[in-house]
């Protein structure tokens, strides 16, 4: 044992640098059974799952209580067991980040919670997929508001992008295309639509 009472100067060539560079991020997070030394895990998640940061993964069977939680937001990609089924890893598949409980799942696509209500700009990352012969469309739906805090002269704004793999040969462009319709444009619509049918009824009675 080196017992340390002044601190201890480490012999290491050069000094840190200045810059401070972003890292890279990642794709996907493990837990490693190797970590947990004697542990006998009750799984609380299956593969699939989609858990939340913090989430409880799994318990110690050999001490109630002792919880081990999700270190990321995303879906459980794998559950890998060795020998005897010990386990080996939970792989998990990051999506966004939910620690500060600004977006949340809703149907097939994220949304801001209230909490990202106000939020103005969004980040994320885009992974091709491996099949380079087809597409990908992402859809983006926004509700423009003008602050008045009514239900009236808001625009709804929509637009799809295509990104196409680099041997894909079919339509470039999306099918549906982007739209940008206020709430005037569904009044003129609907008074257009209540006068034909007017007009119909007139000429059936005629």
């Amino acid at each position: 044992m080196i017992r340390i009472k002044k601190g201890l100067d480490i012999p290491i060539n050069g000094s840190p640098a200045d810059d401070i560079t972003d890292s890279k991020k990642s794709r996907s997070v493990a837990i490693l059974g190797n970590d947990y030394v004697g542990m006998k895990p009750t799984m609380l998640v299956e593969e699939g799952e989609r858990v939340k940061l913090g989430q409880p993964l799994f318990e110690d069977k050999k001490n109630p209580g002792v919880i081990i939680t999700s270190p990321a937001g995303g879906k459980i990609e794998s559950i890998n067991r060795g020998e005897r089924r010990v386990l080996q890893s939970i792989v998990i598949e990051i999506e966004f980040d939910e620690e500060l409980a600004l977006v949340q799942k809703l149907e097939e696509g994220w949304t801001h919670t209230s909490l990202g209500n106000k939020v103005r700009s969004w980040n994320f990352t885009y992974i091709s997929p491996s099949d380079n012969t087809t597409y990908t469309d992402i859809t983006i739906n926004g509700n423009a508001v003008n602050g008045n805090d009514q239900s009236t002269g808001d625009a709804l704004n929509s637009a799809v992008i295509r990104i196409p793999g680099t041997s894909y040969t079919c339509d470039p462009e999306p099918s549906i295309k982007a739209e940008s319709l206020g709430t005037l444009d569904y009044a003129v619509g609907s008074i257009a639509i209540f006068g034909l049918l007017a007009i119909a009824v007139m000429i059936i009675k005629d």
